[in-house]
């Protein structure tokens, strides 16, 4: 015997929002509501809603190792070069710091820590070019961590999460940092992985080959304790978009807060120098 359920299930029957352009007629409040009616469509400002979807959770092992880059003008690549370097130098700035800028999983001063599976996409993310200056390095887990991911191949609202996280239109990170904090943030979770949006899976490139891996991560501030500096470069990019070196960086075996310096001139004599945060 066929059993039906005590209600009619309406879930998806509103159409999925469109995120190629940003329509400031619709605005912030009106793509957050597109969201929540394609997910609950009876749903009203006065009512008790819920829904189920499917979200996928990745887990990265303890000593999975991730690439960040961290772009720098030339005023400020040249006093790191006069002056001891920092493990804090590799992560997102303090509002003491600086100025932290909004991005698409973080709103202006919010630190959230940008982690790229491979060094070409972590390069292209921050949108490094030919002449720019940058600190790039490899930063490794010293837990197991969990991050959510919304699918381009699962669920129907997996793929409209997937299809706005994807988007290429800044406008739209107010609206991806709103539905992230409403669907995907978790107490269990570090933070969220999602697929780059400038270089493609499988993509040749001259000089990195094919990439074959395009998640990028955006860790909590919370869960920075996870993910400790394995090395780190001083590094400019040339013409063929490789980074030229200047520096190396490695944290002391049994001090994280110092630093082994090494030039990465083949004819200096490789020096070590401690150097506290």
């Amino acid at each position: 015997m066929k059993i039906e359920p005590p209600f009619a299930r309406r879930f998806y029957s509103s159409p999925i929002p469109n995120f190629d352009e940003f329509d400031p007629c619709r605005g912030v409040e009106g793509y957050c509501e597109a969201i929540r009616k394609f997910l609950m469509p009876d749903s009203s400002p006065t009512s008790f809603s819920f829904a189920e979807f499917e979200m996928v959770s990745r887990t990265y092992c303890k000593g999975s190792v991730f690439s960040r880059v961290r772009r720098l003008s030339e005023e400020k690549f040249d006093q790191l070069l006069s002056t001891p370097l920092k493990v804090d130098d590799f992560f997102p700035p303090t509002s003491n710091a600086g100025q932290v800028r909004a991005g698409r999983f973080n709103a202006e001063g919010e630190r959230k820590l940008y982690l790229a599976d491979h060094p070409f996409i972590a390069l292209k993310e921050c949108g490094i070019k030919p002449g720019d200056y940058f600190l790039f390095s490899y930063l490794t887990f010293s837990k197991d961590t969990h991050f959510t991911y919304a699918a381009h191949d699962g669920s129907r609202f997996s793929q409209v999460l997937n299809s706005l996280f994807a988007t290429k239109d800044e406008r739209f990170y107010e609206v991806i940092r709103r539905v992230y904090n409403d669907y995907c943030n978790y107490e269990t979770h570090h933070g969220i992985a999602y697929d780059s949006v400038k270089v493609q899976r499988n993509q040749h490139d001259a000089t990195w080959g094919t990439i074959d891996s395009v998640t990028n991560l955006a860790m909590t501030e919370d869960s920075f304790p996870a993910a400790r500096l394995h090395a780190g470069w001083l590094a400019r990019c040339d013409e063929q978009y490789r980074p030229c070196y200047e520096q190396i960086f490695c944290p002391l075996p049994r001090r994280k807060d110092n630093f082994s310096l090494c030039p990465t001139l083949v004819t200096s004599h490789f020096f070590c120098q401690r150097t506290k945060t």
